[in-house]
């Protein structure tokens, strides 16, 4: 806060140097400046063109364990209680991207998708990898919490470690059945694009009843139309046109799966 008056520029793209910049200055002789944000994944190509020395890394996670987090946030705070079922569809829209934009020409040796799980079971691995990317010497000090006062953001109690991935299976624990059920119908078909399976064989009616359960509940963030009838027709369109032979309309597509290139890898 005690920055933002440094901020200057006369559209977005300069608004975002500055602050880059800003970050940069803290630290002298540093080479990259970046931040982590959330649901920004679709203004990559922008960015990209903007900042055409940049770099973008997409953390993928297993979305129950997204929900299970979720869901554990909600009990500490109800003020961020958020509509479990809007974040399923908000996953596989992630999934759709990143697998779009690793085949995208213009971001080839740019863009990468990491693991969360690999990332915390294998932190070394993964940051040596990164450091590849990026041309940088590792430091084993990069695997250390070093934020002054930072406690980590967990839903979970994790006991003050650094690094930790006690958390990455705890959703089949903590996670009610029909909540497990309503994500392998949502994400399933995305699922065979990552390192996740579907745990279950779930029917359409045990998720049409969870999508109902979770629709009456109110939340801070839904994406949903609020319209049942509607938001399940389609879901139910998604899972047929991955059985059909007859070659659906582009637009269809594109509502259901955003890139002709995702439903044939589908």
């Amino acid at each position: 806060g005690a920055r933002m008056d440094r901020l200057a520029g006369n559209d977005y793209g300069e608004l975002l140097r500055s602050g880059l910049d800003i970050v940069a200055r803290e630290k002298p002789g540093v080479r990259w400046a970046g931040s982590k944000e959330v649901w920004v994944l679709e203004f990559v190509p922008l960015l990209a063109r903007v900042f055409p020395e940049a770099r973008f890394f997409a953390v993928e996670r297993d979305p129950r364990a997204v929900v299970a987090s979720l869901l554990a946030m909600a009990e500490k705070d109800p003020t961020q209680a958020a509509h479990p079922p809007s974040y399923l569809r908000h996953w596989r829209k992630q999934v759709a991207l990143s697998h779009h934009f690793g085949c995208d020409p213009f971001l080839r040796g740019r863009f990468r998708s990491i693991s969360f799980e690999r990332l915390v079971t294998q932190p070394e691995d993964e940051a040596r990898r990164l450091c590849d990317d990026l041309d940088i010497g590792f430091h084993p000090e990069m695997l250390r919490l070093s934020a002054d006062g930072w406690k980590g953001n967990s839903s979970f109690d994790h006991g003050g470690k650094d690094i930790y991935s006690g958390t990455v299976d705890r959703w089949r624990q903590v996670l009610p059945v029909r909540v497990v059920q309503a994500a392998d119908y949502l994400c399933g078909q995305e699922m065979v694009l990552t390192p996740y399976r579907p745990a279950t064989a779930p029917k359409a009616e045990e998720a049409l009843a969870y999508l109902q359960e979770a629709g009456q509940q109110s939340g801070s963030w839904r994406s949903d139309s609020g319209d049942l009838l509607s938001d399940f027709g389609g879901e139910m369109v998604r899972h047929t046109l991955l059985r059909t032979i007859v070659e659906p309309e582009e637009s269809l597509v594109r509502r259901c799966f955003l890139f002709g290139n995702i439903l044939g890898q589908l």
